[in-house]
């Protein structure tokens, strides 16, 4: 006999970040960012890291496809959710590294989009 199962997105997923209600998307997408209170050129700063070309090179010949496939090999960590408790400190301390890298990984591809697009 098959089971059904409901895969349920992060949107779905309703959680208490800091004593206040979102949602496991929200957290992952604006809520751990905006935690750290910096301007974006901060923000880009923070995250900033010194990559060998060679990396950067890697990350923009990749696919779209290949970008989704990684963020669901990223669904184990994001969904290790505490049992009966809200998320602070301690979720973010394990995850803000995924979100930034995420982060970097987003905007050299999209670099690597606009350059194929204006010919650069």
């Amino acid at each position: 006999m098959w089971a059904m199962v409901r895969i349920v997105g992060g949107n779905d997923v309703r959680l208490e970040w800091f004593g206040d209600r979102s949602n496991l998307h929200r957290i992952w997408d604006s809520e751990m960012i905006d935690s750290k209170q910096l301007s974006f050129s901060e923000l880009a700063d923070f995250i900033d890291d010194e990559l060998d070309d060679s990396v950067i090179e890697v990350w923009q010949s990749t696919h779209w496809h290949d970008w989704a496939m990684e963020s669901q090999s990223l669904l184990n960590q994001a969904y290790d959710l505490p049992e009966n408790g809200p998320l602070s400190y301690e979720y973010m301390f394990k995850n803000y590294d995924t979100v930034q890298l995420r982060l970097l990984q987003a905007g050299f591809r999209m670099a690597g989009v606009i350059n194929d697009i204006y010919g650069n």
